[in-house]
């Protein structure tokens, strides 16, 4: 892999191209059993025909949030303002404890384009949000459980946005919210979709102990910043390590390769330091890479749902770094996933320790066009991934985008079909739940 590596007073690159101990793993013709013998399908109360429940989902501990962008409240009548479903695990079973729609709520905000989940901590990107007399601004919601109640702590607007996505990736964590705005501009001349520039930018807000304030921490862009990057598409947190996609960088002009910028927290300075920039070795034009992102510990997975003709792919890379050393940038590629023909593997891509899963949700599947499925990855003894499931659905649905999104943890994950049919209606959508082998809680 290609990688740009900051140093005290420069950038430069780095070429490594591929390491001896990489994984290289095609997806094609893998059988393997299903992890259970049914779908368990949660439907969102009040979601509605083309709703599209499941275009998001996180998962945190006995908690998981899935967002709605088009729902439509019935008693505030504002079409597709958006929710987004918090979920609880009692016993064996997933209950709907609340739907969390924005105070300020308006028609066509779709609050839960983008959430996330951590403990008691919950965000929702509302990315077509309009402020301050200018349409589609974007916002972000943060809300907090307290005594099983949960309540909007704190609207999340960029200083300098028009028209600019703020919103459409989230992330958050105990400590931080992270939005990504992928739509920033500097008000140059180049157009990219009719928005001026979209070179990008990421936001952090530091969450206090107590949750009730949310100050903006910093704002971040890109060292190399140019037109149509989308710096800040997708974003992930773990601990004091931040991971922000921009699919549309290029390494030397290639425009659309993807790259993936990390960034560490320096606990001295309270500011987030750029420590790398990957990019792999065989990133050509179109691939995205970087389109969706997942972070826990020093393991990184990143999706380039377009790379090889929309077959896709699915990327790992480990930090491989001595904690206690002052340099913490020794990342790594540790395996390469493709995907199936036009399958866009790495649609959407979760981890949690030794798991992974992505998804592909255009595959042909059972052979209903457009099934989608999801692959889990178990983490190898020499820090390598394998493909250890190949997961459809029980009664494949054409077009349901299957796997669009998707969460992991350590007893089971999830499946997001936002364009499922269901007894709430076409495109109403669905979250598909299962658990591994063994395990009795989901």
């Amino acid at each position: 892999m290609r990688i740009l590596l900051k140093t005290a007073s420069f950038i430069s690159i780095i070429s490594l191209f591929l390491f001896s101990n990489i994984a290289i793993v095609q997806a094609r013709s893998i059988l393997l059993p299903q992890p259970t013998a049914n779908d368990t399908i949660l439907v969102g109360k009040g979601v509605k025909a083309n709703n599209k429940f499941g275009y998001s989902v996180k998962l945190s501990r006995n908690r998981l949030i899935a967002g709605s962008p088009y729902y439509t409240d019935s008693a505030i009548g504002m079409q597709y303002a958006g929710a987004a479903h918090i979920y609880e695990l009692i016993g064996n079973s997933w209950i709907q404890t609340a739907v969390l729609t924005a105070s300020d709520a308006e028609a066509g905000d779709q609050l839960g384009t983008a959430v996330a989940i951590s403990g008691d901590n919950a965000i929702a990107g509302a990315y077509l949000e309009d402020h301050n007399r200018v349409a589609n601004n974007g916002a972000a919601y943060v809300f907090k459980q307290t005594d099983g109640f949960w309540s909007e702590t704190a609207k999340l607007i960029a200083p300098d946005n028009n028209d600019d996505l703020f919103g459409l990736a989230v992330a958050i964590s105990d400590n931080f919210a992270i939005v990504g705005q992928p739509g920033l501009g500097n008000g140059g001349s180049i157009s990219c979709n009719g928005l001026a520039q979209q070179y990008g930018a990421v936001y952090v807000y530091e969450i206090s102990k107590d949750s009730t304030a949310v100050p903006l921490q910093q704002k971040i862009v890109a060292p190399d910043a140019q037109a149509c990057d989308y710096f800040g598409i997708s974003v992930a947190i773990s601990g004091e390590t931040l991971a922000i996609g921009a699919t549309q960088q290029g390494m030397f002009g290639a425009t659309g390769t993807g790259k993936i910028y990390i960034y560490k927290l320096n606990s001295h300075t309270g500011q987030w330091e750029l420590s790398r920039i990957i990019v792999p070795g065989n990133a050509i034009i179109g691939d995205n890479f970087g389109n969706d992102l997942a972070l826990d510990n020093n393991t990184l997975v990143a999706g380039a749902w377009m790379k090889d003709n929309k077959n896709g792919s699915v990327y790992t890379f480990q930090n491989f770094s001595d904690p206690t050393a002052i340099s913490d940038n020794d990342w790594r590629q540790t395996s390469f996933v493709s995907g199936e023909t036009a399958a866009r593997l790495g649609s959407g891509v979760d981890i949690l320790g030794d798991k992974v899963i992505a998804g592909a949700d255009k595959i042909n599947s059972s052979g209903v066009s457009n099934g989608g499925y999801a692959l889990i990855l178990n983490k190898n003894y020499d820090n390598t991934w394998s493909i250890s499931q190949k997961v459809t659905p029980i009664l494949p649905e054409k077009s349901s985008w299957y796997a669009w999104a998707v969460a992991i943890d350590n007893n089971g994950f999830l499946v997001g079909a936002p364009n499922k049919t269901t007894p709430a209606g076409g495109s109403s959508g669905g979250v598909y739940v299962y658990s591994f082998p063994n395990q009795q809680i989901f």
